[in-house]
């Protein structure tokens, strides 16, 4: 697994964002342990296990010439009987701009690095685990045209990296959009790409070329914002093409002044790569498995993300939606249909006391290969700050499955309890 362009993201973001002219940075290291009574998934002859783990959380922003955002949340974990490999869980998104000249040419480095399952139709274990790397760089031009209208072209060079699946591949995609400003708060533009997909092992994966047109609106006022994007995806494969349609509609409301819903709806051509950038712009990083299937062909995603927060001066609340079909081009035994809920309820409940709960449902259907099954957690935490730069996070969570792999039916059954301790360290706090 190459995933050095993850670590070349973060200390680069750290050695130039780390500046006085960072607009927010913050930054933790945590250090503790998670006991489980199942820790294999097991419907029978259940194993527990003593996990101890060191974590790192970094949130960083700078603005400016060089502009810089950067989220790491990572912990590295050993599995005191041995019973799993150690392994790093979490992730990190990284993106770099630098302006050579201000708002006419600009050099983009991106990064996403996180885990996919191996095999997804099987449950999530250490060993049903791979690393998952998506970098990209190149340049962004923008052409004025007049005063209300411009022209940009981007090209970007990507390599995308798996742990174990064969389906590491390098991409060149090029941009050009022609934006019109319509007034001072929404634009329309046309958007046109090509992209070239081509794999480091040809004869387990075919190449394929992957072209969009599309008209984009966007508008915002003192409470909404909207993008709406609508046209058509060419897919071309050797001796085969498809086209389908393409549809992104992102849709920000204020409800109130302290609450606000989010919408991301549409259909069009995917692949594993381009879907877990796209989670990772919706949902936060995950400490174990992304929802991305992994595969070397491209498919078409019909999806919905919504969601809706309340920040209070105590008490936050999250409510999330999200379900995704998947049709695939090539690997049909990966086609999926799923659905997700979750909630997160934050309360302070002392002057250095916060309650949590948390929860989250998943219904995965792989119609062609005869795996069903659905999946729930659900858990409690309390966080105390003993001091201005030390808090200590007790947590206890129950996980449930039940259904199918592809070894058969009823062979994901399973219940596991865990419960962690964790010291976390934040400087400045």
């Amino acid at each position: 697994m190459k995933a050095h362009h993850s670590f070349l993201v973060m200390v680069a973001s750290l050695a130039f964002a780390g500046g006085t002219s960072a607009q927010e940075t913050t930054f933790s290291v945590s250090a503790g342990a998670t006991y489980t009574d199942n820790v294999g998934r097991v419907a029978a002859n259940e194993e527990s296990e003593l996990i101890p783990e060191a974590g790192l959380t970094v949130a960083l922003e700078r603005q400016g010439r060089l502009e810089a955002e950067l989220d790491i949340d990572a912990r590295y974990r050993s599995y005191a009987d041995n019973t799993f490999d150690d392994e790093l869980v979490g992730g990190l998104d990284g993106r770099l701009s630098y302006a050579f000249v201000p708002d006419r040419f600009l050099w983009v480095v991106e990064d996403n690095f996180g885990q996919s399952f191996i095999d997804p139709r099987d449950v999530e274990t250490p060993d049903n685990r791979q690393n998952l790397n998506y970098f990209t760089t190149g340049p962004t031009v923008v052409l004025p045209l007049g005063a209300r209208t411009d022209l940009t072209l981007s090209g970007r060079w990507s390599d995308v990296n798996y742990e174990e699946s064969a389906f590491d591949n390098e991409r060149l995609r090029g941009e050009i959009q022609l934006s019109r400003a319509m007034s001072d708060t929404s634009s329309l533009s046309l958007d046109l790409s090509t992209q070239q997909v081509e794999f480091d092992q040809p004869l387990v994966n075919s190449d394929y070329d992957l072209h969009t047109a599309a008209l984009t609106y966007r508008a915002s006022s003192a409470r909404t914002t909207l993008a709406v994007s609508g046209g058509m995806t060419s897919l071309d494969m050797p001796g085969d093409s498809s086209d389908g349609p393409l549809l992104d509609v992102r849709v920000t409301r204020e409800v109130g002044a302290r609450s606000r819903l989010t919408l991301n709806a549409g259909t069009r051509f995917y692949d594993a790569a381009e879907s877990f950038r796209r989670d990772r712009e919706v949902l936060d990083i995950e400490l174990g498995n992304e929802g991305v299937v992994p595969a070397g062909d491209a498919f078409q995603q019909d999806y919905v993300d919504l969601s809706w927060e309340l920040t209070g001066n105590r008490t936050s609340l999250r409510l999330a939606a999200d379900w995704r079909d998947e049709e695939r081009e090539v690997a049909s035994a990966l086609d999926l249909e799923r659905t997700g809920f979750g909630l997160v309820l934050s309360r302070r409940v002392g002057q250095r006391t916060d309650l949590s709960v948390f929860g989250r449902r998943v219904e995965e259907d792989f119609s062609a290969s005869g795996v069903d099954f659905d999946e729930w957690f659900a858990g409690v935490g309390l966080d105390w700050s003993l001091s201005e730069t030390l808090a200590l996070s007790l947590r206890a969570e129950r996980f449930d499955g039940n259904g199918d792999t592809t070894a058969g039916v009823g062979t994901r059954d399973y219940e596991e309890n865990r419960y962690s301790l964790r010291f976390a360290y934040s400087p400045g706090r």
